[in-house]
């Protein structure tokens, strides 16, 4: 009998140790011999109940993807997400009432999805209807959330109103007349004493003139903030599509109202013109009157004002008519 008891385990015990990738080589062995195995026994064996496979329903997706839509129904179609507010800044001429019944229109319209929803709206249809149906330089459309569009416009000042004394007209640019909007009223005349001498006596003699100030508050109110331009030399009779003015003296006066506003010059009430030599006499809220040529750039006269206006308070006229050359009293 041998000396020594050899265990049926030993080999298992001093065997030497497997490197890492020697012990995966042989799993996979392995896990190849038991596949063929079945694979054989499947083929062999023709008694063999294939069980059934069950369908799982993965319940969690499906729920996730209906709380989705739940969440989107939501969004699009609670009350609360539709624009209900509307806000203008910039208008002048254009009447509130028009371009916001524009804008509703659009945001009414019938689809399957609400176009007036905040998070489905169309800004850049809006400016597109808004541009096709007003004249307008530009436009901004800000969405406040949750139901807001504020609107900020640019108008395009292409008309002004002009004034005979008799009656009020709208003018296109090239001067001619596009609307009768009335007769002036009664209170834009104001009395006036006038005091005058004879050469054969030096008693002076007092009179009472009517004079016509434009009604620049009930214009701007009624018609809009167009540029009111104040002729004396105006026929007294005027018809439709009558040319009036050239389109120099038109585009002047436009120009002269947009600089005034940006140079913070004063409040434009309305221009004067006693004849086309003289110019434009811009009159406003100050008690300076700037006086302007429709011969050199107005931009430039404009500027030249202002640059008077920082160091000086005149209290009767700034002129600025001959170029670099600038008068005040």
């Amino acid at each position: 009998m041998s000396k020594f008891f050899y265990s049926e385990n030993s080999h298992k015990q001093h065997q030497p140790p497997d490197s890492f990738w020697r012990r995966f080589l042989k799993y996979r062995q392995k896990k190849k011999a038991q596949a063929d195995l079945n694979n054989y026994s499947k083929l062999r064996n023709p008694y063999r109940k294939e069980p059934k496979q069950q369908r799982k329903f993965h319940l969690v997706p499906i729920g996730l993807g209906l709380l989705f839509i739940v969440w989107l129904a939501i969004m699009v179609y609670l009350p609360f997400f539709q624009i209900s507010k509307l806000s203008f800044t910039g208008l002048k001429t254009i009447k509130q009432s028009k371009i916001e019944n524009t804008v509703l229109a659009e945001l009414n319209q019938r689809q399957w999805l609400p176009s007036a929803n905040y998070f489905l709206v169309s800004t850049n249809k809006i400016t597109s209807k808004l541009q096709e149906n007003f004249p307008l330089q530009s436009i901004t459309i800000t969405k406040i959330f949750p139901n807001e569009l504020k609107i900020a416009v640019a108008e395009k000042i292409s008309s002004i109103v002009y004034d005979n004394s008799k009656y009020y007209y709208l003018l296109d640019e090239s001067g001619a007349v596009m609307e009768i909007l009335g007769p002036v009223g009664a209170g834009s005349y104001i009395n006036q004493q006038m005091t005058s001498t004879t050469v054969s006596s030096t008693a002076i003699s007092t009179t009472t003139v009517a004079i016509h100030l434009p009604e620049y508050q009930k214009i701007t109110t009624d018609f809009g903030a167009y540029p009111i331009l104040y002729d004396y030399t105006a026929p007294e009779n005027i018809n439709l599509k009558q040319i009036v003015l050239t389109k120099e003296i038109i585009a002047t006066t436009i120009e002269a109202s947009e600089e005034l506003e940006k140079q913070g010059i004063g409040h434009l009430k309305y221009f004067v013109m006693e004849s086309q030599t003289a110019g434009l006499k811009a009159i406003t809220d100050k008690k300076f009157q700037v006086l302007l040529s429709f011969f050199n750039p107005v931009k430039d006269q404009i500027a030249n004002a202002a640059t008077i206006l920082r160091t000086n308070r005149p209290n009767e006229y700034v002129d600025v008519r001959f170029g670099e050359r600038v008068f005040w009293k």
